[in-house]
């Protein structure tokens, strides 16, 4: 553990909704200042209430010298711009990308004489819709190297939305879960996708669908590629609310827990889509987090939180011999050790092989002596001879099942969203 940080340079922190590294590698924290989001802050139909833009700087960029050092700060922007924060994407030129789930926007910014410039915005300000030119509490941004720009419109829409560099729209992907029963759902059906990243070359894209308590994974056209989800037979979380990206391994969180059990870390195979392992702070437990990055060199895992009275940032040293531990996810006490291997794998015990190798070696005995005796005393006969025989139909019969992997689903589905807990923001 490293750091625990409530404000920075006299600045108390508000809720952190969203944190990001700028291409110098400084740590750049996205809070909400003096406004807080609860069940009064939207009324009918998704409509921001307090339509003021908070006073204060929401966005500190910092600099940490090392583990347990203060967070240093460098500049700080956003005073009157912004009205209630959520997500925060930086690209390789530096230039900000940030949702505000109160004005309904993704916006584009960049630096200029020390302050942000805006350099266009999508979506209408405080009008929230579900077409190709508007938003409903956009909850994320994840900008790749070519400039694509992908929103995760999440509270309201459950799809995730792709733009070109400059602004236009490309393609749309995703719909809400209209079956809460607990079955599996297909990938492309959303439960409020609340955080997205991308891989190193942006040719994937890790899409956190928080209520289903999975991550989503996707190529950049939208097609489908598998989700890291819990062990089986285990719920080792319940929802997951942010993920990173690093060097091959995603780490995610969630932000609560309703059976009492603490809150953890988990860092899983981006590729292999396995959990490897997890962690919890040792001297605090985590207090509603909201976001998690990781340091561009690797060596720093931060956690931005809403708290209960003031957000925190807290620091993790990440240790290099991670690759040591075995492919099995640890909570808590060996009981709770379970293999996420196991997910799509059949458990048999030897004395169950054996038997089943030697029925099958019977079954081939006597078909082998059914045959011999056949071909003594009588005329082989085909059971393609029989009348009325039609061949077998070779085409799939399954092949238009909405769960395949293969298919992208595209939705531009009305709104259901009917209000959420404010401790789930």
């Amino acid at each position: 553990e490293g750091t625990v940080t409530t404000s920075v340079d006299g600045i108390k922190l508000g809720q952190v909704s969203a944190l990001s590294f700028d291409s110098l590698g400084n740590l750049v924290i996205f809070h909400r200042g003096s406004r807080s989001w609860d069940f009064m802050s939207f009324g009918m139909q998704n409509i921001l209430r307090d339509k003021r833009p908070i006073a204060e700087d929401v966005i500190l960029v910092t600099r940490s010298n090392g583990p347990n050092r203060t967070l240093l700060l460098l500049d700080k922007y956003g005073h009157g711009k912004f009205y209630m924060p959520h997500g925060l994407a930086i690209d390789q030129q530096n230039d900000y990308y940030t949702t505000d789930v109160g004005s309904h926007q993704v916006i584009k910014w960049t630096l200029s004489h020390g302050s942000l410039s805006e350099v266009f915005a999508l979506g209408e300000k405080f009008v929230p819709g579900d077409d190709q030119k508007h938003f409903c509490k956009p909850a994320a941004v994840a900008v790749t190297a070519d400039g694509s720009i992908f929103v995760a419109d999440g509270y309201c829409n459950n799809r995730i939305v792709k733009f070109d560099r400059n602004g236009h729209f490309v393609t749309q992907w995703g719909s809400g879960d209209n079956n809460m029963n607990g079955v599996e759902k297909a990938l492309g059906i959303f439960s409020l996708p609340h955080d997205i990243v991308t891989n190193n070359d942006g040719s994937l894209l890790y899409i956190v669908d928080r209520e289903h308590a999975r991550i989503q994974i996707f190529r950049s056209n939208g097609q489908p590629m598998g989700q890291i989800i819990n062990p089986p037979n285990s719920t080792a979380f319940e929802n997951i609310y942010s993920a990173d990206y690093h060097d091959n391994i995603i780490y995610f969180i969630p932000g609560r827990q309703k059976n009492g059990q603490p809150l953890h870390v988990f860092a899983a195979h981006a590729q292999a889509a396995r959990i490897q392992y997890s962690f919890e702070p040792t001297n605090y437990p985590f207090n509603r987090p909201h976001t998690i990055r990781v340091s561009k060199d690797g060596r720093y895992i931060y956690v931005g939180e809403l708290g209960k009275n003031g957000g925190r940032v807290l620091q993790f040293l990440i240790h290099p011999d991670w690759d040591q531990v075995d492919e099995n996810i640890i909570i808590g006490p060996p009981s709770l050790v379970s293999n996420f291997m196991a997910d799509h794998t059949p458990k048999f015990s030897i004395p169950i092989v054996v038997f089943i190798v030697i029925v099958i070696l019977l079954v081939l005995i006597i078909l082998a002596y059914r045959r011999k005796k056949l071909m003594r005393f009588g005329k082989q006969y085909s059971i393609l001879d029989r009348a009325g025989f039609k061949p077998l139909r070779t085409d799939d019969l399954e092949s238009s099942n909405d769960d395949s992997e293969d298919d992208i689903i595209y939705s531009e589905q009305k709104s259901n969203y009917r209000g959420i807990k404010e401790e789930n923001r």
